[in-house]
């Protein structure tokens, strides 16, 4: 199965509760309904396993990078949205590697409380979801970020390292909008390139560490057969 055949049941985002249907008898609407409940969204975001591979990574906390900011800004302007990031989803925050169109202070600053987040949703499906009118999904429609930014459609894709979700790319709108199958796969393939590019990143900075140990080591082995020969002199 196509990765978008997934996506179908966050397209229409219905206020009634988990709708079998979208409305006006289209298709069934595939919802997760345990990613919906908060505890299970806490749980997968404060796995140890998840956190542990987001540390691995390197990313939270560091300066603005390029090629983050290039991805973004090609999400925003490919997707035609104003808001775009690469969002880490650390244990009680979301950080922005990468922004297009946040307002400040958060611009600035990086980072909010996951009470505002929509990618902590994105996080525990483990899929892109999908979000055409955030006042009509009820996981969303009471956050921060609707109510005071007014962010009303979303999709995101998860950011997967090891296996785990560690953050997103997602793109955000300030009226509602159906997001279609090819926007979607557009975002897919920017996350790929994300993905790929953290995966650079950790291979450089294993590759760096490696060098420097090996480094260590002839240093060490000089100086160990500097001595052997002084001794033997």
């Amino acid at each position: 199965m196509h990765v978008t055949d997934s996506l179908k049941g966050d397209r229409d985002a219905s206020p009634d509760p988990l709708p079998d249907a979208t409305p006006g008898g289209g298709p069934p609407v595939l919802v997760n309904r345990e990613a919906t409940d908060d505890d299970l969204v806490d749980s997968v975001v404060r796995d140890p396993r998840r956190l542990a591979t987001l540390d691995s990574i390197g990313l939270l906390d560091t300066a603005a990078e390029e090629p983050y900011d290039r991805i973004s800004r090609l999400a925003s302007r490919m997707m035609s949205a104003p808001i775009a990031t690469v969002t880490l989803i650390d244990r009680d925050r979301q950080f922005y590697k990468a922004c297009v169109g946040i307002p400040e202070p958060l611009s600035t600053t990086r980072e909010t409380p996951l009470a505002f987040s929509f990618c902590k949703h994105t996080i525990a499906l483990g899929t892109p979801l999908v979000i055409a009118d955030t006042l009509r999904d009820p996981r969303v429609a009471e956050i921060p970020s609707v109510t005071q930014f007014n962010v009303r459609a979303y999709a995101g894709v998860p950011l997967l390292i090891s296996g785990q979700a560690v953050g997103t790319l997602c793109v955000m709108d300030l009226r509602p909008r159906s997001w279609t199958d090819l926007e979607v796969d557009t975002l897919i393939d920017l996350a790929a390139t994300v993905m790929t590019e953290i995966k650079l990143r950790t291979t450089v900075g294993e590759l760096e560490v490696m060098s420097e140990v090996a480094g260590l080591a002839r240093a060490e082995a000089e100086r160990a057969n500097r001595a052997k020969g002084e001794f033997l002199a």
